[in-house]
């Protein structure tokens, strides 16, 4: 609900009259400050009276993002400013390699273009951060990539470049597998902005996907099959990675995608039986607690896991 001021005066004159605010404090305390751009480029021409000595966060998490546009409506106004792309690991399961790749590359050249003086990736973990950390490793290392050497970025062999940084494999096949499960997602052909259809079937009542065929959640359940049959071959010898954990991880998060995928068959009268969603369910919910602590903190388990377990009510 629309608060009284941000009706009479508007949301972004109420947004920027809270900014200067806080410039005021940074600035008390010898810091410059940052602020996302998102509410000003509601009304862009907002950004002719802002202070040159802030800079802008223009961030956007899509493949087609407005980057050019949004890049010359700031840069216009010389005022500095970075270009946030993501990784594409939230509210997916699986990730979104070739979202992740389109939207970095995006935002490089763009911010290129219209003089940007930073890059920085993005990484979030909204509605309970169900997706794994190796999920994100793509987005960290082509981010890297695209900030220093836009060009390079193009020719780079992205499995390569992942297996260096973080997993030293002879075979390279962990490497593979995360860029191969972040890919299942296209074969689904339903795009779902900031997310994946599998985050999407699995967490809500509402989606129906009438544009999902059977044929295409057949093709993603063989895909993620046919990961899940290599998990046994994989093998890290990197300092961050333990290959039982790894293997964890993928697993349970192509778990939770087909849990996803058989309650929307379910829904859509096909006989699966509840009684076997729900030990599917129990079981990804005692390997998340399990997995989420061989890499994090125990804040935040217990909000991920309700929302888990909140699941149990579909399949009754």
């Amino acid at each position: 609900m629309e608060c009284g001021t941000c009706k009479s005066q508007g949301t972004t004159q109420v947004y920027i009259d809270f900014m200067l605010k806080i410039k005021k404090l940074s600035e008390k305390h010898g810091k410059k400050m940052m602020f996302w751009s998102d509410i000003i480029l509601k009304q862009p021409e907002s950004l002719r009276t802002l202070s040159k000595d802030l800079t802008v966060m223009n961030w956007g998490y899509e493949g087609n993002h407005p980057f050019k546009r949004e890049c010359e409506q700031i840069a216009k106004q010389n005022i500095p400013y970075y270009v946030c792309p993501g990784t594409s690991s939230w509210n997916s399961l699986t990730g979104r390699t070739s979202n992740m790749i389109k939207n970095q590359s995006n935002a490089a050249r763009n911010g290129l273009r219209f003089d940007a003086v930073g890059f920085l990736v993005t990484d979030w973990g909204d509605h309970g951060h169900h997706q794994y950390l190796p999920l994100s490793y793509p987005g960290f290392a082509l981010g890297a990539c695209e900030s220093w050497n836009h060009k390079g970025s193009k020719s780079i062999d992205h499995i390569d470049m992942l297996n260096q940084i973080f997993f030293q494999e002879q075979s390279g096949l962990s490497a593979k597998l995360i860029m191969d499960l972040g890919r299942v997602t296209d074969l689904a052909q339903t795009e779902v902005p900031n997310a994946t259809i599998f985050n999407g079937l699995l967490f809500s009542s509402k989606i129906e996907a009438p544009s999902l065929s059977e044929n295409n959640l057949a093709r993603c359940a063989d895909s993620f099959g046919e990961i899940r049959s290599q998990l046994s071959l994989i093998n890290p010898a990197g300092e961050q990675d333990d290959g039982a954990l790894l293997r964890g991880e993928i697993d349970n998060a192509i778990a939770m995608a087909n849990l996803g995928i058989n309650k929307l068959r379910q829904r859509r009268g096909q006989k699966i039986n509840s009684k076997s969603l729900r030990q599917d369910l129990a079981g990804i919910i005692n390997n998340h607690q399990r997995l989420w602590l061989g890499r994090n903190r125990p804040g935040g388990l217990a909000e991920s896991t309700m929302r888990l377990s909140k699941l149990s009510r579909h399949f009754n």
